[in-house]
């Protein structure tokens, strides 16, 4: 099953707006094949779920936060060929 990217709100009845980041494999705002270059689709999430959350007169915090990290160290600890 393909891992979805984007952004996601969930807004909760104590007024706490939770975003969440999904772009696997590490969940960062760079793009997946790229690290030094940002994911667009991510940032334009990020600031669209922002501007929601903004347009919410009972919001009292957002929390910012990433699906679950599914980061293979085993390619870290290989020997370069």
């Amino acid at each position: 099953m393909a891992k979805k990217i984007g952004v996601t709100m969930e807004v909760g009845n104590d007024g706490v707006v939770v975003i969440t980041i999904s772009n696997p494999p590490v969940n960062s705002l760079a793009s997946p094949t790229d690290f030094f270059v940002w994911d667009s689709s991510v940032i334009s999430g990020l600031k669209e779920k922002f501007q929601d959350a903004n347009q919410k007169s009972d919001f009292k915090a957002i929390v910012l936060t990433v699906l679950r990290m599914e980061l293979d160290v085993q390619q870290f600890l290989q020997s370069p060929e």
